[in-house]
């Protein structure tokens, strides 16, 4: 049997003050077409508008819902995979919609049994938003969204939790996301980076499309202090002391940059660093050049 006619995929949704989005993304995941049998995990990450509400009256075995005080997109992803029967994880944001047999042409991809990862092409809910093929890090080693379409099943540097698809049992042995990470960002950034360096590889598959509701303002607070620590965190989990200098060059003119920078290096980051490099065959000068992100 296929594995697109044997494997149960996990969709899993994290939302927080998503309003009317959190319906119409698992609307439209029940009513798109699809061959392949699923499960849907919503988690409300501590949402106070009541948008998912509707999910407690829903009757659908099918669907799971899990309610936290606020976790952040890390951790309650992680949680939401401790629930997880699919052997392949597919991750949404709660504001997405996917094309017809978007599930079954991801699901397929994974036939081929080196495939690890991937992510699909992510268009907007803004037609002159273009298409996003993945992201690479620029010289002040932020992420950018590669704008440049690729053809058929391409590497890519990395790819965002929206729409991040994997093997439950390759991201069970990463010990998923980093909860470490505040609030929201760059959690999928690390992960793409320890897959590489790993020995995993990144995949883009441009058949599938998903359309994202792209934003500059969150429906949570997000602050400037969450946004440096994270950068901190993974500059000086990943990154030889060079990435580190530059990054720490970056945002040392930002608030409260000597309580953030503390706070970090007393943080579990170092242990994480140290079991990290323990289990690599690559290091980040291998990943930057394989890239040529430098």
């Amino acid at each position: 049997m296929s594995l697109r006619k044997s494997t149960v995929a996990s969709i899993i949704v994290i939302s927080r003050n998503e309003g009317h989005n959190l319906k119409q993304t698992i609307d439209h995941i029940n009513v798109t077409k699809t061959d392949v049998p699923y499960e849907i995990i919503v988690v409300d990450d501590g949402s106070t508008d009541h948008s998912a509400d509707f999910l407690k009256d829903l009757f659908n075995r099918n669907i799971t819902l899990i309610s936290t005080d606020g976790l952040g997109p890390a951790a309650a992803r992680n949680l939401a995979v401790n629930s997880a029967r699919g052997d392949i994880l597919v991750f949404l944001d709660a504001h997405m919609i996917p094309d017809k047999y978007w599930l079954d042409k991801l699901i397929s991809s994974f036939e081929d049994p080196s495939l690890t990862v991937l992510s699909p092409a992510i268009g907007s809910f803004n037609p002159s938003h273009p298409d996003v093929y993945g992201l690479v890090l620029d010289k002040r080693l932020r992420p950018r969204w590669i704008t440049r379409p690729v053809d058929g099943l391409t590497p890519v540097p990395l790819i965002g939790g929206a729409g991040l698809t994997i093997r439950a049992e390759t991201f069970r042995e990463l010990e998923g996301f980093d909860s470490g990470y505040k609030v929201v960002g760059l959690e999928d950034i690390d992960l793409s980076i320890r897959l590489w360096l790993r020995g995993y590889k990144v995949y883009l598959n441009p058949e599938v499309r998903i359309l994202h509701k792209f934003r500059n303002i969150k429906p949570y607070p997000v602050l400037e202090e969450n946004i440096v620590y994270n950068y901190l965190r993974l500059a000086f989990k990943l990154y030889n002391e060079e990435r580190m200098a530059r990054t720490i060059e970056a945002v040392k003119e930002t608030v409260n940059f000597g309580q953030v920078m503390a706070e970090v290096i007393s943080s579990d980051v170092w242990e994480q660093r140290l079991a990290l490099n323990n289990k690599c065959i690559h290091n980040d000068d291998w990943f930057f050049s394989y890239f040529n992100m430098d």
